[in-house]
């Protein structure tokens, strides 16, 4: 199974503004969205995280390439400084943190690619991660220039 983790910095994230450019990009790339798989909140009532599947068609028509999708909310007791570097092989001092994942890319990269560039267009501080290699939004838009790879997620975006 491999993942692709979103990666954002911690004081740019909100698990509702994160839900809304989700269906923005699921719109953009024209996908499916089914919403409310599962929704989770804190005592407040704010949305703490929450479960979708993306896919390439109406999952009612059998046979469709989906994924699931979470949104986490970052836990405040988990902020401090080792926490910040964690990802700083990734962009140093962004202060990056894990704010959502798709749950396995494999066989379905086709979608997940237009997902990402989408989500990433929307959002071009973030990454996605996936394996060995993080995507910012410029490798994506360098990637959209050429032949699709069905590899992508799975080769050095620097050195395309």
């Amino acid at each position: 199974m491999t993942m692709g983790i979103v990666l954002k910095n911690r004081l740019e994230h909100s698990v509702e503004k994160m839900l809304s450019d989700v269906i923005v990009s699921v719109f953009r790339s024209n996908l499916k969205l089914v919403f409310g798989n599962r929704l989770f909140y804190n005592k407040d009532g704010s949305l703490r995280s929450v479960e979708m599947t993306i896919s390439d068609r109406p999952l009612y028509l059998g046979d469709t390439e989906n994924f699931t999708f979470w949104i986490e909310r970052i836990d405040e007791k988990y902020v401090n400084e080792k926490e910040d570097e964690e990802y700083d092989w990734v962009d140093e001092g962004k202060n990056l943190y894990q704010v959502g994942y798709i749950e396995n890319i494999r066989d379905i990269e086709g979608i997940v690619y237009k997902f990402v560039y989408e989500y990433l267009k929307l959002n071009p501080n973030d990454y996605f991660w996936f394996e060995d290699y993080a995507f910012c939004y410029k490798d994506m838009e360098k990637l959209s220039k050429l032949p699709y790879n069905p590899d992508w997620c799975y080769t050095n975006p620097r050195l395309v």
